[in-house]
């Protein structure tokens, strides 16, 4: 459609919007964004679940934030009753589905289920049936600093709306009342990875990527459709043959086999379809590809081969993709802090006690690194061996720590110090 033809096609549609609606031009176009934002959002889970590069992109990213686990810091006894509490509802899996919802959404949401556990439960739900309260220019309704409520689509025909004192339905209904000082939208918080700060919902990490995605998705299909195609049989005939002998040539052809000699009249001539040259059309899939993995902040060449020559950038890639990920794990550690295990020592009763979250790196070379350091530091009796620091060590490497847990309780009740050590690669003659 030539540009000038849909501009006057939507200034067309905007006027009788605004003469059905009474609102201004600016504001039609300010709800038509947002329409196209609500499309958007199921474009990019068709995309997901479509596409394999896009999967894996996802996906890769997810494991790097979450995969390789986390642990708890913190008060001894609180530290392993949540540990306790983390494997019973599964937190792992909960924060690793509340992770590639932001990856791919911009913002996931769950719901914390409260009971004689702290938290029984915790639902994650559907992005797309999930949105802050807007107003009637589609922006998000703020209250004290948070959205003032969030809209819960159950079923197609059944919504939920949370607000700070009650949760009720499209119907009327009152389904929960707040507590005394209770606020319900604590119950249902929103996670991200990029934000502007000032706003409650998140960016979403795949959408700067979907059209790179969609352009080499339309462009693969062009290239196996002209190659699937090259390589058939092309049969000519001097003037207009009788359709009987068409006919049986055309089966004659089906039926050919590698084995088969097939001798021709000077009136038949055949040829094979010539297959396109498509080396251009891949350097521009594998250039699309290269650019959507860089909207992830991936370097591609740990999915799929690349162009050599970029081969030797790899671990330097690989070093600031790893700063970029420990970022996204310090931000979800804080929300996690913030909106969950908050949540869950109000439950317990104590608030005034320390329980943090800490994720796993996930790069083989910098925990080496890291043991390498530590190990320096220790000959060089730089760093000495104590209970804390081995239980710090053997949380990080996911290794057992029950037995050093209590005798850091014994060091703490006789006010023992840090054991002196001495050099051991330097020897004194």
């Amino acid at each position: 459609m030539p540009v000038f033809t849909k501009i006057k096609r939507v200034i067309l549609n905007n006027r009788i919007v605004q003469a059905l609606t009474s609102k201004s031009i600016s504001d039609i176009m300010v709800i038509m964004e947002k329409r196209e934002e609500g499309n958007l959002e199921s474009k990019l889970r068709k995309l997901y679940e479509n596409d394999g590069l896009t999967f894996q992109l996802v996906n890769y990213l997810t494991d790097k934030i979450c995969g390789q686990g986390f642990y708890f810091e913190g008060d001894p006894d609180l530290v392993s009753k949540a540990e306790d509490w983390a494997e019973s509802i599964g937190l792992e899996f909960v924060i690793r589905h509340l992770v590639k919802n932001a990856i791919i959404f911009g913002t996931s949401y769950c719901e914390l289920v409260p009971g004689k556990n702290g938290i029984d439960r915790i639902v994650v739900y559907d992005p797309l049936k999930v949105e802050p309260l807007k107003d009637s220019m589609g922006r998000i309704i703020i209250e004290e600093g948070k959205p003032k409520g969030i809209k819960i689509e159950v079923d197609e025909k059944l919504t939920v709306t949370v607000t700070r004192d009650r949760v009720e339905d499209n119907r009327g209904e009152i389904i929960l009342k707040a507590a005394k000082g209770e606020d319900l939208r604590d119950r249902f918080p929103g996670f991200m990875l990029e934000s502007y700060g000032s706003e409650p919902v998140g960016i979403s990490l795949m959408k700067p990527a979907y059209r790179s995605a969609i352009i080499r998705c339309n462009i693969a299909d062009m290239v196996g459709e002209s190659a699937s195609r090259g390589g058939g049989i092309l049969a000519y005939y001097s003037g207009t043959p009788p359709a009987e002998k068409v006919k049986e040539f055309l089966q004659t052809l089906k039926n050919l086999t590698p084995n088969d000699a097939l001798a021709l009249s000077d009136r038949w001539r055949v040829e094979t379809v010539p297959i396109p040259d498509i080396r251009e059309r891949i350097d521009q899939i594998r250039y699309l590809a290269d650019e959507e993995a860089a909207s992830f902040g991936i370097p591609l060449d740990v999915l799929m081969c690349t162009v050599k020559s970029y081969a030797s950038d790899l671990p330097a890639k690989l070093a600031d993709f790893e700063i970029r990920v420990q970022a996204y794990q310090r931000y979800l550690a804080h929300q996690v802090n913030t909106k969950i295990l908050g949540f869950l020592k109000r439950q317990w009763r104590v608030e005034d006690k320390d329980l943090r979250i800490v994720f796993r790196s996930s790069f083989t070379a910098t925990r080496l690194q890291n043991a390498r350091i530590r190990a320096t530091l220790a000959r060089r009796t730089l760093l000495r061996w104590d209970p804390e620091l081995e239980l710090k060590i053997r949380k990080e490497e996911g290794l057992p720590y029950s037995f050093v847990l209590r005798q850091l309780e014994e060091w703490k009740g006789s006010k023992r110090s840090p054991e002196e050590g001495r050099e051991v690669d330097v020897y004194e003659e």
